[in-house]
């Protein structure tokens, strides 16, 4: 896949999946702004093979078996370094160190975010949609989430203009909340892109949410 250096996308997740993706993801973000690559870091935490085993081998081949199912199922799978990361999710202080994507990604997109209300009034969903059609009018990408409301009304009207839409979603990538909007998960990465910074299978909590909102923040350039 263009962009992705394997080995170093092996890296990351075997370092995430064993020191947590908060901790450890922070580390490894603060590690490469340094020079320092995730092979390095894993290498450094894990330590030197010995005659029994190798431990860096071995979390690699794990990783590598993630990797690959994952792929197989159509996610993208994208670690800081690879040329497709979001441009603007870089500058970003607490930008995730791992992203999962469906879609077309365009690493230099041009967008504004749309978000709102779940239980948005007529007029919102009229607004929202006038907003949508004005940014694909203007050649810009529209960002949401793909949460009810506010968020759908978004991602539909962009649709309907032939414009493309990007969504940051608070759960797992093969996860859809709401439920009901799973055709709209799948119109959205056709239509564009779907990102997540979470394991493709985690369900939402009361903390993936608001991790989420920061990466449609961060589109509004």
């Amino acid at each position: 896949m263009v962009g992705r250096d394997g080995t170093e996308t092996e890296a990351v997740v075997a370092l995430l999946r064993r020191g947590g993706v908060e901790k450890a993801g922070r580390e490894l973000v603060q590690a490469t702004m340094q020079g320092q690559s995730a092979l390095s870091v894993l290498a450094a935490r894990l330590g030197p093979p010995d005659l029994i085993c190798d431990p860096v081998a071995d979390a690699l081949h794990r990783a590598d078996q993630e990797v690959a199912e994952w792929e197989r199922d159509g996610i993208e799978v994208i670690s800081l370094k690879d040329t497709r990361y979001p441009n603007r999710l870089r500058d970003v202080f607490d930008r995730p160190a791992l992203l999962f994507a469906r879609g077309t990604v365009v690493p230099d997109d041009l967008g504004a975010a749309i978000v709102g209300s779940r239980n948005v009034s007529p007029v919102g969903r009229a607004a929202a949609e006038a907003l949508a059609v004005g940014l694909v009018e203007r050649g810009l990408t529209v960002v949401s989430g793909l949460a009810a409301g506010v968020d759908t009304a978004a991602h539909n009207a962009a649709i309907r203009a032939g414009g493309r839409t990007v969504a940051f979603v608070g759960t797992g990538i093969r996860r859809h909340f709401p439920p009901q909007n799973r055709e709209l998960h799948r119109e959205v990465a056709a239509h564009g892109a779907v990102f997540s910074q979470f394991w493709p299978d985690q369900p939402h909590d009361k903390t993936t949410f608001p991790q989420r909102n920061g990466r449609d923040c961060c589109r509004i350039r």
